[in-house]
């Protein structure tokens, strides 16, 4: 606090030498000040870097950190594909129900190449299946109620959504690796044997 000006003559030398130094002391806290707001504004864009950076790290992870379902536990059987005079078998895992074959091989990132996925339905129909969600190109082979095959959708697009229809009425969908029908020849009349099929 300054003294009173009317004591100041009054004062020994030491008050002068006091009164002499508060424009400094007033200039060291201007600059005090100065540095303070300085470092204030440096904290702030500092914590605006981290947020970003956290938020941006966050984005990235969040699809790693995102679950895939579990393939569902499902009975699996022996079939034939009966083409070009040979028997080709497989063993696949059989979807019988909504649930079973809304899901199908969606998520899946492999399959060995003797392996794949029927699906099977109450009655003949036309079929429509797509690609979401499903990492593999597959062959889709349509088959009528007695098991013969009726269309081959052959090196479908992974996770397109584009339509794939079965074009005449099938009780049963197949689905392979793709190239498995070009390399074994499958074709429209080809037939197709399981426990599944003629139930």
């Amino acid at each position: 606090m300054n003294e009173p000006a009317a004591l100041l003559p009054l004062l020994p030398a030491r008050s002068a030498t006091v009164t002499a130094m508060q424009p400094c002391c007033r200039a060291e806290l201007f600059l005090a000040k100065g540095h303070f707001v300085m470092f204030a504004l440096l904290k702030c864009r500092m914590r605006a870097v981290l947020s970003a950076v956290f938020c941006l790290v966050i984005a990235l992870a969040l699809p790693a950190l995102a679950e895939t379902p579990e393939p569902f536990d499902l009975p699996v059987e022996k079939l034939t594909v009966m083409a070009g005079g040979k028997e080709h078998v497989f063993t696949v895992e059989v979807a019988s129900n909504d649930i079973e074959r809304g899901r199908g091989l969606m998520y899946r990132t492999e399959m060995a190449e003797d392996a794949g996925m029927l699906f099977v339905f109450e009655g003949e129909g036309d079929r429509y299946f797509w690609m979401k969600d499903t990492p593999l190109s597959l062959d889709i082979i349509f088959l009528s109620a007695d098991g013969t095959i009726v269309r081959v959708a052959d090196n479908t697009t992974p996770f397109s959504e584009k339509i794939i229809p079965s074009r005449a009425p099938a009780k049963y969908v197949l689905e392979v690796l793709a190239g498995t029908s070009k390399r074994l020849g499958f074709a429209e009349g080809d037939k197709v044997a399981t426990p599944s099929i003629g139930q």
